[in-house]
């Protein structure tokens, strides 16, 4: 009776053995539970960046969430953490942008370092962002201002947009803005850095400038001007003394960085003389650029350079201002300009 009884006991603990194996399907359960555990958000992409100076970042950091979550996005750190800000639509921006030439960086570097974090409410992830601000050409093309030209770095001095030359064209306004050359240029320093501006239309006169051709050296570290004083300049053996006869008082630096026409606008008292002479020089390289007949061999920038020549000779032999007023003196300069050129007068 009694090993019945325990023959009975043993199948029943093998039976309930057997169901503890059954457990293991709750086990099972623990598992499914276990990979449905919410994960932190994930970074993907570069964390350095580079922008343009003038530009704002509107930069979308590339984070998202393994279980399709929403993610917020956040600055929590990093040593220029003050100077960002996130948008309503999750994209990094610059609270005021910053200026090249005053770094408002920690390192002064114009490298900017800030941290920022992505949550899905339960997890996070930070992330370390740098951006790199790029120095832009800020300039303008003006005699009124000249919008629509095409303005480009004559890196081989051709006066010719070529394929690996930068190149932008002047809004309504005449300004520009292009990257900056990686050349070093110190602050008040005219660079080497010539500048052409092909065309476009004077809004003060709302005359089409056709393939005229105005130039003149940049200034990287500042804003500055392309106007017909500074196409006269580039073109001479000696900008200064070619400058003074102009009867301006002026240094070549101060050309590069008055805006005539802002000037005039401000009613400085300085602006009418120089406003003034660009305009007379503008005309005078209108009238030669139409009167000189043009067979294909001969360009603008052929004909600015002549005339540079010639009143650089009226400057070196004559110890006053040349009188851009005068109908004898611009009818000698035109008549001479064809004869260097070896071409007839075109009869208008």
């Amino acid at each position: 009776m009694h090993l019945y009884c325990r023959a009975i006991l043993i199948s029943a603990i093998s039976f309930l053995a057997s169901c503890g194996g059954g457990g293991g399907g709750d086990s099972g359960a623990g598992n499914n539970s276990s990979s449905s555990v919410n994960r932190a958000p994930v970074f993907s992409g570069t964390s350095s960046f580079e922008v343009l100076e003038g530009q704002q970042l509107s930069l979308a950091l590339s984070f998202s969430d393994p279980e399709g979550r929403s993610v917020t996005k956040s600055i929590t750190g990093g040593a220029d953490q003050d100077l960002f800000e996130i948008s309503l639509s999750g994209t990094l921006n610059f609270i005021s942008l910053p200026d090249y030439e005053n770094p408002g960086d920690q390192g002064a570097d114009n490298t900017y370092q800030l941290v920022v974090t992505a949550s899905d409410s339960t997890n996070e992830i930070s992330q370390n962002i740098s951006i790199s601000l790029i120095n832009a050409l800020e300039a303008r093309v003006v005699d009124g201002p000249v919008s629509g030209s095409q303005v480009f770095i004559d890196e081989n001095g051709d006066s010719i947009a070529n394929i690996n030359e930068a190149t932008t064209t002047t809004d309504a306004q005449g300004f520009f803005t292009m990257r900056a050359p990686e050349v070093t240029c110190l602050a008040q320093e005219v660079c080497d850095q010539i500048f052409v501006a092909v065309g476009g239309v004077d809004i003060a006169t709302n005359n089409d400038l056709g393939d005229l051709v105005l130039s003149g050296t940049g200034l990287l570290d500042q804003d500055f001007n392309i106007t017909p004083i500074s196409t006269m300049l580039v073109n001479a053996d000696n900008p200064q003394l070619l400058l003074n006869s102009f009867g301006l008082g002026l240094t070549v630096a101060d050309i590069a960085t008055m805006d005539p026409w802002q000037l005039a606008q401000n009613q400085d008292s300085a602006a009418d003389q120089l406003l003034r002479t660009n305009q007379q020089l503008l005309g005078l390289m209108l009238t030669a650029n139409s009167l000189v007949t043009i067979d294909g061999q001969i360009s603008s920038a052929d004909v600015n350079a002549t005339l540079a020549e010639l009143l650089s000779d009226y400057a070196q032999n004559n110890s006053d201002a040349v009188n851009l007023a005068n109908a004898e003196v611009l009818g000698s300069l035109l008549t001479d300009t064809a004869g260097a050129l070896e071409v007839s007068l075109a009869i208008q």
